[in-house]
């Protein structure tokens, strides 16, 4: 059985194989642990990250999409769904991906400081799932970039410069474009 209490053995055993770059043994377990949990998110969230470690794009993104089934606004998977199809070299849809991240009311802004990140130490709680918006700002502008839509990485790019996060990166693919 894979009771709650089992569940975060097998899940935390997963983590230290995927911490040691042993992503297929970690996908066996994930998928021991989705068989009786279905909608454990922590293990799909790193279930369709060693699939992307391991070059299975698709396969990552399914995963991501079945959080969204049941979680629509989880902001983690929605940027790993950009992630992924932006490997895939599918610029138009990780920019879409992207952008729906932006609207999302679970972004974290720019210099806000979150300290449900600090104090909580909790297990597979929602707070975990939220992304800054620099970040997503950051891959957009790659995107438009290897999309040739230089001016609208330019703008993705110079709102990092204005928040002062990732600036070094920021002017690297400015000049890029």
């Amino acid at each position: 059985s894979c009771t709650s209490d089992n569940k975060e053995k097998l899940y935390s055993l997963a983590f230290d194989l995927e911490e040691k770059e042993q992503y297929a043994k970690a996908i066996k377990i994930h998928d021991k642990i989705l068989e009786k949990n279905p909608n454990f998110r922590p293990s799909l969230i790193n279930r369709g990250a060693s699939k992307a470690a391991l070059g299975d794009y698709e396969g990552a993104i399914k995963d991501y999409k079945k959080i969204l089934e049941f979680d629509s606004d989880n902001l983690l998977a929605i940027m790993n769904i950009g992630n992924n199809y932006e490997n895939l070299n599918d610029f138009k849809s990780s920019i879409n991906y992207y952008t729906e991240a932006l609207r999302s009311k679970e972004l974290i802004k720019s210099g806000e400081f979150n300290a449900q990140l600090e104090l909580n130490t909790d297990f597979d709680k929602d707070y975990q799932y939220r992304v800054y918006d620099y970040e997503v700002l950051f891959e957009r502008g790659t995107a438009y970039m290897h999309n040739n839509e230089y001016m609208k990485a330019i703008s993705d790019l110079n709102s990092l410069i204005e928040t002062g996060k990732m600036v070094g990166d920021a002017y690297f693919y400015i000049g890029e474009c």
